[in-house]
């Protein structure tokens, strides 16, 4: 009797192994990120991860990661794609000709003071613009000659000619150019 009910216990222990799914060392491992972070080509921090945008693209999907950056004594955040920086607003002002003279973001009426983070461009050579935030409150009457516009972001952003129409706009800081901090490409990394 102890023979087989030894015999019918190594069975069942054999047989209970062979339905354990392979654990080997060479297997792939699913497992959770506690931190995400973009890094540039030096491996440089650019930013973690706040959160991943997603934006269709030719029928495809776009997956751009945002970040929060310290700009002065404001909290930035700016999109980061493979090979470069996009701000939170779609178009950025000029009051000269071909995307030259002072840049202004647009003026959005009181959604502008409701955000906790500034309104922000980054033109296509890295540099950021940022609202300023001594004067952001009074929004300036311009004539727009030009304009930058990014709603095909990813994408770089387009200079078109503004006709010289009248609009109010808010003030920026004085820019910083994120290319001269950071080197692409662009990676996630986990931590």
């Amino acid at each position: 009797m102890r023979i087989i009910v030894a015999s019918t216990l190594g069975f069942l222990l054999i047989g209970s192994a062979a339905m354990v799914p392979n654990q080997s060392k060479n297997a792939p491992q699913v497992k959770p990120i506690k931190t995400l972070m973009v890094v540039d080509a030096t491996n440089k921090v650019v930013g973690y991860v706040l959160s991943i945008n997603f934006q269709t693209e030719s029928y495809r999907l776009a997956t751009i990661p945002t970040v929060s950056l310290q700009y002065r004594d404001q909290v930035v955040v700016v999109g980061v794609t493979p090979d470069h920086f996009i701000g939170q607003d779609p178009t950025l002002l000029f009051d000269g000709p071909e995307c030259t003279g002072t840049p202004y973001l647009r003026d959005l009426g009181g959604y502008n003071y409701d955000h906790l983070t500034p309104q922000s461009f980054v033109m296509n050579d890295g540099t950021l613009v940022v609202a300023d935030p001594a004067v952001s409150s009074a929004p300036v009457a311009i004539t727009v000659e030009s304009y930058l516009d990014n709603i095909n972001a990813p994408n770089p952003s387009v200079c078109e000619p503004g006709g010289g129409y009248e609009a109010e706009a808010i003030r920026t800081s004085p820019p910083v150019n994120l290319n001269q901090l950071f080197q692409g490409p662009f990676r996630l990394q986990a931590q």
